[in-house]
Order: C-alpha cells, then sequence, then structure tokens
C-alpha cells in the first residue's frame, strides 16, 4: 500500500475535525492542538451553543454588510463568473443570500480558533450566572 513513513505522515496532518499531538521537547511530552471534536469532548453543549450562535451572527453582519453594498454589486459580481441570473430566475435578495452564506463561510478559519480561543471564558462565565 503506503510505505511507512508516508503513512505516519498522513495520520499525523491534523484536519478542523481531531487533535493534533505534537512533541514539546525532546522527551515524551506532548501538547494537544484544540480541534472540533475536541472541545465538544472538553465543553460539551456549551461549546455547540456558543460556537453556532457566533457562527449565526457572523452570517447575519456578513448579509448585512452584503445587502448594504447594494443588490447589483453582488449581482454584477455573479454575472462577472459567467451565471446567467435569468435562466437561473436569480433574484438579487437570493444573490446576496447566496453571497452572504459563501462569505460566512469563507470566516470559518478565522472565527474557529476565536471561538476555540474564548470558549472557556464564555463558559465560567455562563456558568457563574446559573450558580447565582
Amino acid at each position: 500500500m503506503y510505505p511507512l513513513s508516508t503513512l505516519s505522515r498522513r495520520t499525523c496532518h491534523a484536519t478542523m475535525w481531531s487533535i493534533q499531538r505534537r512533541p514539546l521537547s525532546s522527551n515524551n511530552q506532548t501538547a494537544v492542538k484544540p480541534g472540533f471534536r475536541s472541545m465538544m469532548k472538553e465543553y460539551g453543549k456549551p461549546f455547540l451553543v456558543y460556537w453556532t450562535g457566533v457562527w449565526a451572527c457572523t452570517g447575519v453582519l456578513t448579509y448585512g454588510a452584503v445587502s448594504y453594498a447594494g443588490p447589483d454589486v453582488a449581482l454584477r459580481g455573479v454575472q462577472q463568473l459567467g451565471v446567467n441570473t435569468e435562466e437561473w430566475d436569480l433574484t438579487p435578495a437570493k444573490i446576496n443570500t447566496a453571497v452572504a452564506v459563501a462569505i460566512n463561510e469563507m470566516l470559518e478559519p478565522i472565527r474557529f480558533p476565536i471561538c476555540v480561543a474564548t470558549t472557556p471564558m464564555v463558559v465560567r462565565f455562563f456558568r457563574g450566572l446559573m450558580r447565582r
């Protein structure tokens, strides 16, 4: 199949959905690079609710920005890509929504690390509110 060196390189690559372990020093200590699964194991539903809320907020803000730019801006952009908007019955509202969703998904590499870094504070804050 694959040589051992290729196989080990393939298994060591981290994706957003897994945990990567990398050595801290010459001894056997390892650090965990947080991913979606490790955050779900550690924080559970609070992380999922927080991450989904941040995703929805950026989606609404992105849609607002695209709509504020004007319906013809997104329409011209889609037409420049070669899409026949009359054939597909694409209205400016549909195009704005599609462009906003695409931009929102492109923001994920920025949004996810921010969520990972701020989740412990947010969970502590809400757990403190629940105790009162």
